[in-house]
């Protein structure tokens, strides 16, 4: 069984990762207004000021996580199976959710927030990503994106099931996955868009577009479809998302400059040759500072503030111990926890 395929990683996406990261960050730190409200009795715009202008946009970096996804996603697929792919991807995405959803159970029921017995339930549920399935909720806010990029992968699955996976199957695949969109963006079936990943669809299809286009003609013609899927993205993000403080023609700029600026960074050859094995190890990390950045990384700063620590002391300390637990994560458990799974995966049944 071969799951250990290993993509060439490109520097500028654990850039650009990292600049995601730190935009859902800036968002729930320092613009979410029920929390901020909470914790600092006070609009975001009063205790912050400026910074708000540029955190009120901190959520946009979900949307570049899943353009880059789209793309670091299509490459990885390329020669595998379908269950080489499907094992390729639980490995990466397990053994760090498997760590946040235990710390994540562990706190809340030891902060009171929640009983041991629905603590021991919401445990497998956040695991399979079904929450809904015993009616447990998310034990971490963050983890609904989750399902979202499992629904992606289970996609591409198929799509490597079904007709193998070359870069012509998708590319073709981002093609009518762009045009099914467009349709059934304009149909009141809730049900059907769900299938399709409607809301986020255009961002997956960008991503997949840029990994697959090879010669100057490909690069044009997914150039239209990125402008495409841009306006769909454009659209699905203005439905979504909470108007407060925020601009359209801003929301407009940033889908557009997100989805060219990871073009470039793939396609343009200087770019595309940057390697950085820090850099590599950082992007790793951002998986895991995107589920430790709430809890325990809001946690830790709203338990300080209760203390009347000052907003620099708790948001620095909050920062500090989110970004350890995100190395040691990283670097020591991810890899044992990997070990144990691909151990396990190559028993003989």
């Amino acid at each position: 069984m071969n799951s250990s395929k290993q993509v060439n990683r490109l520097a500028g996406l654990d850039v650009l990762r990292v600049l995601a990261v730190v935009g859902v960050v800036l968002a729930h730190f320092f613009w979410s207004k029920a929390w901020v409200t909470e914790n600092l009795d006070a609009h975001p715009t009063v205790v912050f000021g400026d910074l708000t202008q540029v955190a009120a946009y901190g959520f946009l970096g979900v949307h570049l996580f899943f353009i880059i996804s789209g793309t670091v996603i299509s490459r990885s697929a390329l020669g595998r199976s379908a269950s080489e792919f499907v094992i390729a991807r639980f490995l990466r995405l397990m053994p760090a959710l498997l760590i946040a959803v235990l710390i994540s159970a562990a706190l809340l029921v030891a902060t009171g927030d929640l009983g041991i017995g629905k603590a021991i339930r919401s445990i497998p549920t956040n695991l399979m990503l079904m929450p809904s399935l015993l009616e447990t909720g998310w034990l971490n806010p963050v983890f609904w994106t989750l399902v979202v990029e499992a629904s992606f992968y289970a996609i591409v699955a198929l799509v490597v099931l079904v007709w193998g996976a070359s870069r012509v199957v998708l590319w073709r695949f981002a093609w009518i996955w762009l045009g099914v969109s467009a349709v059934l963006s304009r149909v009141d079936d809730e049900t059907l868009q769900t299938i399709v990943l409607s809301n986020w669809a255009p961002f997956f299809i960008i991503g997949i577009l840029i990994a697959t286009a090879e010669s100057r003609r490909d690069k044009f013609l997914a150039s239209l479809g990125m402008f495409a899927a841009g306006l769909l993205a454009v659209e699905s993000t203005l439905a979504t998302m909470n108007p407060e403080g925020r601009s359209i023609n801003v929301i407009f700029v940033a889908v557009f400059a997100m989805a060219f600026v990871v073009a470039l960074v793939v396609w343009v050859q200087p770019l595309s040759n940057l390697k950085s094995k820090n850099l590599a190890f950082i992007g790793t990390m951002t998986y895991s500072l995107y589920l430790f950045h709430v809890i325990p990384g809001r946690m830790i700063a709203e338990n300080l503030l209760t203390q009347g620590w000052s907003i620099l002391e708790a948001y620095s300390l909050s920062f500090a111990a989110t970004i350890a637990l995100s190395y040691l994560v990283t670097k020591f458990l991810e890899p044992v926890i990997r070990g144990w799974f691909k151990t396990a995966l190559n028993k003989p049944s």
